[in-house]
């Protein structure tokens, strides 16, 4: 039986409304992965404070501002899923043929 294994992905995660979302939801038992701007030093206190609590947590820097940056962090973005949460067979948890359900590419309004 596979089993449900949530992670959330916290925009903004690194201080302010983004920070009390990622840890309240590492409270309600979901590993999260921030994103950050510029704040790294704020992102590993958070990733700290979240992985003290129990739970797996991991920062990726992001900058919203620069589309053409997006490809890059999907690729981290699913590199980080894969070393923190599919090693040591915890794949079982997502199922034997999962990869990452993320769009490298943002929908633009003019494609619809």
């Amino acid at each position: 039986m596979i089993s449900t294994h949530k992670v959330a992905l916290v925009t903004g995660g690194s201080r302010g409304l983004g920070r009390n979302a990622a840890i309240a939801l590492s409270h309600k038992g979901i590993d999260v992965i921030i994103t950050y701007h510029t704040c790294k030093d704020e992102a590993d206190k958070v990733v700290q404070e979240i992985e003290n609590s129990g739970r797996k947590a991991a920062a990726i820097q992001l900058d919203t501002g620069n589309v053409s940056s997006l490809d890059a962090f999907v690729s981290r973005l699913s590199a980080v899923l894969h070393e923190r949460w599919l090693k040591n067979g915890e794949s079982e948890a997502f199922g034997s043929t999962w990869s990452p359900p993320v769009r490298s590419r943002p929908i633009l309004a003019e494609e619809r």
